[in-house]
């Protein structure tokens, strides 16, 4: 029987859901458009301006939506009542 080292803390968690879409707009700063999109546990892990940039993230159970043509803009929400 092979002795596997332990997983590392440092090792990343791997994403629940990426998404690859045509168009990220950041609210950020400097506004950077990005082309993916990492979700774990209904955060938004990573961005990158690569479409396969997350390509790491993804394991067996993660969910890929490859959708070119998706414009992905933030969300405002008003809690007032």
């Amino acid at each position: 029987m092979m002795d596997l080292p332990p997983a590392s803390p440092h090792a990343p968690r791997l994403a629940d859901l990426v998404i690859r879409a045509g168009a990220i707009y950041s609210m950020a700063q400097h506004r950077a458009v990005y082309q993916a999109i990492a979700i774990r546990d209904e955060w938004i892990v990573a961005v990158s301006k690569d479409s396969h940039g997350l390509d790491g993230l993804i394991g067996v159970d993660t969910h890929v939506l490859d959708a070119p043509d998706l414009t992905i803009l933030p969300a405002f929400e008003d809690t007032h009542n």
